[in-house]
């Protein structure tokens, strides 16, 4: 594999040349996180945002995301009822921070080399 072109926090992303179609692959560790509803939902999140970047705009590339630092606790522990969400909601949005900043900075590199 090559350098990755982006990093962000525990993300690191890889930038394959690919024919003719745009392709996405992750590398999640189970090791890193145990649930598997979790990492179904780091790939829902970076399809997302990848779609609201229209990266099918671009030339055609294929990206691997791959985590190699486990995730904050709070991205994933449940609140009790009395306890406010705040750590629930800060640990998703430190993830979804270090996703829009990987993905972000890898659509302007390919801009730049489109």
């Amino acid at each position: 594999m090559t350098r990755p072109v982006a990093r962000s926090g525990g993300l690191l992303v890889y930038q394959l040349a690919s024919e003719g179609s745009h392709e996405l692959g992750f590398v999640l560790p189970k090791r890193l996180i145990r649930n598997a509803v979790q990492r179904n939902q780091l790939k829902r999140w970076t399809k997302a945002l990848l779609h609201q970047a229209d990266w099918s705009k671009t030339a055609p590339f294929s990206l691997v995301l791959r985590m190699n630092t486990a995730l904050p606790k709070a991205t994933w522990t449940k609140q009790l009822k009395n306890q406010t969400s705040s750590g629930l909601q800060s640990g998703r949005n430190l993830t979804r921070a270090d996703l829009i900043r990987v993905i972000n900075d890898t659509m302007s590199i390919k801009q730049v080399r489109v």
